[in-house]
């Protein structure tokens, strides 16, 4: 339906466009209609003066409050720009946009810098084409160049504690740290996420440590944001995350969350402004050689009179998990339990322990987890020991933090 509206429109494609319109997105049956608010931005509008990379633009979008559209945004929105300016020039040289166009931000449906990134849009000598374009993440686009993003439906007052611009360059987030996982592979990551917890034991005891239910709550280090729809029964859903990367990816879930670029450290929302905090795996791991101090009074100045951090962090002494993170040199170096217990109790904070399990659908899909999480040699091993299985216990400690105040701890 997709090619048939568009070439009865008159429009032309390049081969990058017609290899996105090859994608599940387009299939045969029609997909749910979907109503996005379109916005235009260049990319010195953003405040990137100088340009920027992809994940920058993407980036700075996200903290003006602007999300990435659907991917099946850019056929309809060249449908409905059909009157676009002609462009000024029909000229195509390597390394810029072309002149006039407009670019369709989308999550890239792919990290192969050889794949489209997305659509733009553009008209030459009064015919409108629909193109895709191809970028790596070091590609820097002009001041001038133009991206169609969504607009938030969701208010969400933002603040930057550092009198920096809340869209900042990555380096000016000190305590941010690339994920070893998820931004290494997504879709195993994804994979993961979905084993995670299918008995809701711990999704339970989340709800009965601070219900989240028509209230705000931020998920803190949100990541690829699997979370972030979870919560739909809140009144609103924030998730921070310092990766642009994977603030791309977090963009395209499901739902009215807003997603906007910080840390742990240098929260981008205004003074007692969230009611529940959750931290999945993210920044709070305390350590003798680090201690998250920090992050924490970040996130009491954010939390209104009573409100509610809630650390998820992995039991190293208890289930089969548990095992493997023994064994790992990587995963002892977030800290084992006995530090991280009574560092939270020195802050207030009392600990729960909880026992779910990862439960897989395939052994290839175990298999494929453990060795993004676990060195070869040990995920081999502990494989060869469990030839069968598809599921291993996982134990869980919920840390719960409260402030009477809001104010800073």
């Amino acid at each position: 339906m997709v090619r048939a509206d568009l070439a009865a429109a008159g429009v032309r494609l390049n081969a990058y466009a017609e290899a996105l319109l090859d994608r599940p997105e387009f299939g045969t049956e029609s997909p749910e209609p979907q109503t996005v608010e379109v916005v235009l931005r260049s990319v010195s509008e953003l405040g990137l003066t100088d340009g920027g990379t992809l994940p920058e633009v993407f980036a700075a979008a996200a903290s003006a409050g602007l999300r990435l559209c659907p991917l099946t945004t850019g056929p309809a929105l060249r449908l409905a720009l059909l009157d676009q300016e002609s462009a000024p020039d029909s000229v195509l040289s390597t390394g810029r946009a072309p002149t006039g166009s407009i670019h369709v931000a989308s999550a890239p449906v792919s990290e192969d810098h050889e794949v489209p990134k997305g659509f733009y849009l553009r008209v030459i000598d009064g015919v409108p084409w629909l193109r895709g374009y191809r970028c790596d993440d070091v590609h820097v686009h002009a001041p001038d160049v133009v991206f169609a993003f969504a607009r938030h439906s969701a208010p969400v007052t933002a603040h930057s504690t550092s009198g920096n611009p809340v869209g900042a360059a990555m380096d000016d987030l000190e305590d941010f740290v690339p994920s070893a996982n998820q931004r290494v592979d997504p879709d195993v990551y994804e994979i993961e996420n979905r084993a995670m917890d299918r008995e809701q034991t711990l999704w339970t005891e989340l709800r009965r440590q601070s219900d989240w239910r028509d209230r705000v709550i931020l998920d803190l280090g949100c990541g690829s944001g699997y979370w972030l729809p979870h919560y739909g029964d809140a009144q609103q859903v924030i998730g921070v995350e310092p990766d642009p990367t994977l603030i791309a990816f977090a963009e395209q879930r499901p739902g009215e969350a807003v997603v906007l670029r910080g840390s742990a450290e240098h929260i981008p929302l205004a003074d007692a402004s969230v009611d529940v905090v959750h931290a999945r795996f993210a920044y709070f791991f305390p350590h003798p050689r680090f201690d998250p101090s920090a992050g924490l009074r970040e996130v009491g100045r954010v939390l209104r009179e009573g409100g509610t951090l809630v650390v998820i962090d992995n039991d190293t002494e208890t289930g089969e998990f548990a095992e493997l993170l023994r064994r790992s040199a990587a995963a002892a170096a977030q800290g084992q339990d006995t530090y991280a217990r009574q560092w939270w109790a020195s802050q207030g904070a009392d600990t729960t322990e909880v026992m779910s399990s990862w439960t897989f659908d395939t052994r290839e899909d175990l298999e494929a987890v453990l060795h993004l999480e676990f060195p070869v040699e040990l995920a081999d091993s502990w494989l060869a020991d469990h030839p069968e299985t598809t599921a291993l216990t996982y134990g869980y400690l919920v840390h719960r933090w409260t402030t009477p105040s809001g104010a800073s701890a």
